[in-house]
């Protein structure tokens, strides 16, 4: 995987907070797939700010392939080799959020009402 901004590690959360439902392979609308996945990241970075805009982290999108076709995920990057990027990369995944905040709620409502 190419990681970006001097990040040489990552690992893998997920597509969505961990009880809401996501779009499900085989997809039947990938973008949607996709779009869910950038609202977790949007919804990530307002969770974790001071990992996130210290640059300590950084997220990106993942095609994985499986067995019933491909799957979008969220991976966290992080520096293997600095200590606070460790930890913030290992705070994040320890945390995730179990649902939609309002604000990735009203993203997604707007993805549904195109």
């Amino acid at each position: 995987m190419n990681l970006t901004f001097g990040y040489t590690d990552y690992l893998y959360l997920s597509c969505t907070p961990s009880a809401e439902p996501c779009e499900q392979v085989p997809y039947k609308d990938p973008e949607k797939a996709k779009y869910e996945c950038k609202v977790f990241i949007s919804q990530l970075k307002r969770q974790f700010p001071e990992q996130t805009n210290q640059g300590l982290v950084g997220f990106k999108i993942t095609l994985n392939p499986h067995d019933f076709g491909s799957y979008h995920d969220v991976i966290v990057m992080f520096m293997e080799d600095n200590e606070e990027s460790v930890n913030a990369a290992y705070h994040i995944e320890s945390n995730m959020p179990e649902y939609w905040d309002e604000q990735a709620k009203e993203q997604l409502n707007k993805y549904v009402s195109k």
